[in-house]
């Protein structure tokens, strides 16, 4: 028994909804979660429907026009330093960035360019021959680290 609000396919949701979504959006969420959705149990159904909850409201803001103002807008996204990780590492390492961590590798790395800035600002020989051993100990432990990950 098809209803006019689920656009045919099963009944209709009308007042029956908590939230009032299916008065909003009658037939894409409904015959999304009836039609093609395989209903699941736990934690993976649950994902599954909010993946679906929210590519129906942004279809619904694209329709209405609300993405139309963005700045950047039919630009590509700029660059976020990730293109050379693996797809595979890239959310670990934005989530590092995020928090305000980086992987060892790139610890050591920076380390060494921060030691280079102060040898070349340095007027003092002494004070540069010691800031060069250390940058030469931290190239030494990136280049360890790399080797390491590649092993």
């Amino acid at each position: 028994m098809g209803g006019e609000a689920s656009g045919g396919h099963g009944p209709a949701c009308g007042d029956h909804s908590p939230t009032g979504l299916y008065q909003r959006h009658p037939t894409g969420l409904v015959q999304l979660l009836q039609g093609w959705a395989k209903p699941r149990s736990g934690y993976a159904g649950g994902v599954e429907a909010l993946a679906l909850l929210a590519e129906s409201k942004i279809r619904a803001a694209m329709a209405e026009g609300k993405f139309d103002g963005l700045p950047g807008r039919g630009r590509p996204l700029p660059d976020d330093g990730l293109t050379r990780v693996p797809p595979e590492l890239r959310m670990g390492f934005k989530l590092l960035h995020n928090a305000g961590c980086l992987p060892p590798e790139l610890e050591a790395r920076k380390e060494a360019a921060r030691l280079g800035t102060l040898i070349a600002a340095t007027g003092d020989a002494a004070e540069r021959r010691r800031l060069s051993r250390l940058r030469d100990e931290a190239e030494l432990r990136y280049r360890l680290l790399i080797e390491g990950r590649t092993r």
